[in-house]
């Protein structure tokens, strides 16, 4: 009798859910279509999507040796067969709470849903003066000097603590964002410093899904469009693709795959953007490890057509102390030698060792960006990471609770030209 009971109510549950279907489809962007391309200028704050177009570009190759530290970060293995994007977590430094990686999962996805539930900016001018009430806005940076720069809050939307961060470090001059990050960042970090740098990191969940270019694009359109209109131009393609979390056998199986794969999202993100630059995002770096990484450099030179066809190149970079932080200089050296063509950024560095104290980073931290500043082609180097919900209190510049690391006053403390 209690299955009769039910039955009404079952048929309801199934009726609504329909619906929700329905409306879900309706608000997707049909990124495959074929209709006309429609960009900001045009008047367009949400535009439509274009075909695919093929682009063929010289390929080169680019040996470079996995370093110690490559073991020692984003390698990014999963307690319980999660497969959502938990923003790089270290496997061998990560500790084994798996309500961490739920904590940041539930977190990303509240930034997704709040994005998405404001209203869009319908501004398409240049220049952020109209847009934010800041006098300029560098949004491409052509100077000679490789940028301090810190990487934003891991889980998306800056907090008040972090603005308060970056100005007693008072030497940042870029931040890197995610696109799930809210576009009123922009404005706040643009009253700290009017010429500020900022870059964002295309975000979305991989995992194990099969995503094709059009389906990145389209789920991502939204949250790109948003930060174009304030007037962001540096896109950073994805993130370390070379991990199985990231999408690696699943929806590439290789670097080639991938390479492939983001030829075709860099075509379609061209036409819906032609002022945005788009770069071949950082990598994991390190060599094979079974089910969790395939080897950064194989990865990199079996994916150099992309690399050719983007804008400018992302690395990471990473280091467990001073003799090993030279070592990634030589590297960074060595790109910026064989791509003198390209832009370079470090989107991604850090130290992350758990016992390496937060004063020690700083000093560290500080001869690498001085290290690094006169470098001809390196654009920016950041800092992973500002702060973090969970996971990365041993790389985060202040604590939860609101209070700085000794690593902003350090950096405030330095004298880098």
């Amino acid at each position: 009798m209690k299955y009769f009971t039910l039955l009404p109510v079952l048929v309801v549950f199934f009726f609504l859910s329909s619906c929700s279907l329905d409306i879900h489809d309706a608000k997707s962007v049909d990124v495959s279509s074929s209709s006309t391309v429609l960009t900001p200028q045009q008047g367009e704050s949400f535009p439509s999507q274009k075909n695919d177009t093929d682009n063929k570009h010289q390929e080169e190759t680019f040996s470079e040796s996995s370093t110690s530290s490559g073991s020692h970060r984003r390698t990014g293995s999963l307690e319980k067969g999660e497969t959502e994007d938990i923003y790089d977590i270290p496997f061998d430094h990560r500790n084994n709470n798996s309500d961490d990686i739920d904590n940041i999962y539930a977190s990303q996805e509240k930034d997704n849903t709040d994005s998405n539930s404001d209203s869009q900016d319908d501004t398409s001018n240049d220049s952020l003066a109209n847009n934010t009430g800041a006098t300029s806005y560098a949004n491409v940076y052509n100077g000679n000097k490789c940028l301090i720069g810190i990487h934003g809050r891991a889980d998306g939307s800056m907090q008040e603590p972090d603005y308060a961060t970056i100005q007693s470090a008072k030497k940042i001059e870029a931040v890197k964002l995610l696109t799930n990050a809210d576009p009123s960042n922009i404005d706040r970090l643009l009253q700290i410093n009017h010429n500020m740098f900022i870059i964002y990191r295309i975000y979305m969940s991989i995992g194990n899904r099969n995503i094709s270019p059009s389906q990145f694009v389209n789920d991502t359109l939204f949250d790109i469009q948003r930060a174009y209109n304030k007037g962001i131009r540096y896109f950073e393609v994805h993130n370390e693709p070379n991990l199985y979390i990231e999408g690696l056998n699943y929806s590439w199986k290789n670097g080639t795959e991938f390479g492939t794969w983001l030829v075709s999202v860099l075509s379609l993100l061209h036409q819906q953007f032609p002022l945005g630059k788009f770069g071949y995002p950082g990598l994991s770096p390190g060599s094979n490890i079974q089910d969790i990484r395939l080897d950064e450099d194989t990865f990199f030179n079996d994916s150099i057509t992309a690399v050719n066809a983007s804008d400018w190149l992302a690395i990471h970079t990473y280091f467990i102390d001073s003799t090993d932080m030279q070592i990634q200089i030589t590297r960074v050296k060595n790109y910026l030698q064989k791509f003198s063509n390209k832009p370079i950024m470090i989107t991604e560095f850090s130290n992350p060792i758990d016992t390496v104290s937060k004063t020690d980073k700083g000093n560290q931290y500080v001869e690498y960006y001085k290290s690094l500043r006169n470098l001809s082609g390196l654009k920016a180097a950041f800092s992973f990471v500002i702060s973090a919900s969970s996971y990365f209190g041993h790389e985060t510049w202040r604590e939860e609770n609101g209070g700085q690391t000794p690593i902003p006053s350090i950096l405030a403390n330095s004298t880098i030209p």
